[in-house]
């Protein structure tokens, strides 16, 4: 069987801007599905996106941990059943020392003896999990579970949202990181026919002489570019041109 990287499982007291607006938007959902279910604690996990990361980014009812930050690895075992959860999945009894859900901090802090565990997905990719804990070994019956099975839609469509607006700002990220590259070589070549025309000299000629003042100031070549480019519309003379 091929061993696979380790699934990180953690939560954090201070969230990122994503695990906010996802506890903002999610959490009355979870409360209100708390009293429904009669669970003691609800949890909703993130899968982050390209990453073997599981973060617990929302509960009610009983905290999933006194440890903050909290972060395990899950065994090999685990992570396969976690991996590969497609449908919503109950413990009976002693859920907290089930291999399962053991390493989940819910479990092992408020060792509950009955677990729901429900996936989630975005595009048909699993994105996240849905666990619902209780003190006593009493089985979720059928309406209790409806009200736990009830947010699987809405969650999903929560964290197909979030994904969204990460990618989004991922794109423009890269869009502005490729647009400042294409600036900083417009102004190379600007600048290096600048320097052609003032002293005569061929484009390779005036691209190392950028590069040896880059190299001499400790400066980016693109900033050594603007400053003849600066100078030039200016009417100084300086070292840099």
């Amino acid at each position: 069987m091929q061993e696979l990287p380790a699934l990180a499982i953690r939560y954090s007291a201070i969230p990122d801007a994503a695990a906010s607006q996802l506890d903002l938007a999610a959490g009355p959902l979870l409360q209100a599905a708390l009293g429904r279910s009669l669970a003691d604690g609800i949890y909703l996990y993130r899968f982050e996106r390209g990453q073997l990361v599981l973060d617990l980014v929302s509960s009610r009812g009983l905290p999933a941990t006194s440890v903050q930050p909290f972060q395990v690895q899950a065994g090999e075992s685990t992570q396969r059943w976690l991996l590969s959860l497609r449908h919503a999945t109950q413990v009976e009894s002693s859920a907290w020392r089930d291999w399962r859900l053991g390493p989940l901090p819910e479990f092992a802090h408020n060792r509950y003896q009955t677990a729901f565990a429900i996936p989630l997905t975005t595009e048909g990719t699993l994105a996240g999990i849905l666990t619902a804990g209780r003190l006593v070994s009493q089985k979720f019956a059928l309406p209790e579970a409806t009200a736990l099975l009830s947010l699987q839609s809405s969650l999903d469509s929560l964290l197909a949202i979030t994904a969204s607006r990460e990618d989004n700002a991922r794109l423009r990220s890269e869009l502005q990181i490729l647009t400042d590259r294409l600036a900083g070589r417009k102004q190379i070549e600007r600048a290096k026919g600048i320097i052609q025309t003032r002293h005569g000299w061929t484009e390779e000629e005036a691209y190392l002489h950028l590069r040896r003042l880059s190299r001499k100031t400790r400066k980016p070549i693109s900033e050594i570019a603007r400053a003849v480019i600066v100078h030039s519309t200016s009417g100084l003379s300086t070292e840099a041109s």
